[in-house]
């Protein structure tokens, strides 16, 4: 496009009424697109870096704690950027035991069974050691979380909870033990020279048999994608597994106390906030059942009058 410049150019290089050509700017979009897009990736993880650097530090404060080297924890005062949240996808209930039947005989089925059943969080799962499972009650004993194989700390929660396990949660445990001891199920194209001859006596529930240590979170993710596609069913993220425990808890009207204790939530309250959307569905239902409680049934006479 061309137009007439009407005025001198202040720089003296162009003179009046000459011609010249404006630059086409619509092209710049897609540039511009892409790099505000770049910079809002770039913050999200400068967020996340912080996020990581002050829980790092809180958990060595914590050990410090308890070894009386100090008295206080000051990362507790600092109020850590917020991410933005990530959509929440839910299992239903045909595709959580689809991915249960899939993954049968499979190094990662207890994992699954455990995620789904009681909705331990990734890190949890990944933190459980052998003396943590108590198979003469049927309980799991939750008492730290896995950041990385090599950084092991608290719960979220901070605090030690015992869950209960369905009777099929335990057999799955307890073959999972038994296919450790056996060795089967591993690929030996992936063992190294430093890896472990076995893995029998690990004191891990879910040890990595390349390492022998618990398994990085990636790990974890691969192998979900993996059954899920297996099983026909979208990929997900190993957290969208305990929020589809939540679920099935709350649905099958669980008490909200009791499904908190087995998340590890701090409150009844953040339960029910947390998964308000939930118990919303329900509101329906519990004003079909007053009505059912409150109508006179049919064919009763009312209340006689004198």
């Amino acid at each position: 496009m061309q137009v007439r410049r009407i005025d001198s150019d202040l720089a003296g290089e162009r003179r009046r009424g000459e011609a010249f050509t404006v630059p086409d700017l619509s092209k710049l979009g897609r540039y511009w697109i892409s790099h505000a897009a770049i910079i809002r990736q770039s913050l999200l993880i400068v967020k996340r870096y912080q996020r990581l650097v002050v829980q790092l530090l809180s958990s060595v404060l914590h050990s410090a704690i308890r070894d009386d080297l100090i008295t206080a924890n000051v990362t507790e005062r600092v109020r850590l950027p917020k991410l933005p949240q990530a959509d929440t996808i839910v299992l239903s209930e045909v595709e959580a035991r689809q991915l249960l039947n899939g993954s049968r005989g499979d190094r990662w089925h207890a994992v699954w069974w455990i995620m789904l059943s009681v909705g331990l969080r990734s890190g949890e799962v990944r933190g459980l050691r052998r003396d943590d499972f108590d198979a003469a009650t049927g309980r799991l004993r939750v008492k730290r979380s896995v950041r990385t194989p090599r950084s092991i700390g608290e719960t979220k929660g901070r605090r030690e909870r015992w869950v209960p396990l369905p009777a099929a949660c335990v057999e799955a445990i307890t073959a999972h033990l038994a296919l450790l001891a056996s060795g089967e199920g591993i690929p030996p194209r992936t063992l190294r020279k430093s890896s472990p001859k076995s893995l029998a006596a690990a004191p891990w529930l879910f040890p990595s048999h390349v390492t022998g240590r618990p398994w990085p979170s990636n790990t974890l993710w691969h192998n979900l994608q993996r059954a899920l596609t297996a099983a026909g069913i979208s990929r997900i993220r190993p957290h969208d597994l305990r929020h589809s425990a939540a679920t099935f808890m709350i649905v099958r009207r669980r008490p909200l106390p009791v499904v908190a204790e087995i998340l590890g939530h701090r409150s009844a309250a953040f339960t029910a906030s947390r998964y308000a959307h939930v118990i919303a569905s329900q509101h329906q239902e519990v004003a079909d059942a007053m009505g059912d409680l409150l109508t006179e049934p049919e064919g009763q006479s009312g209340a006689k009058t004198g």
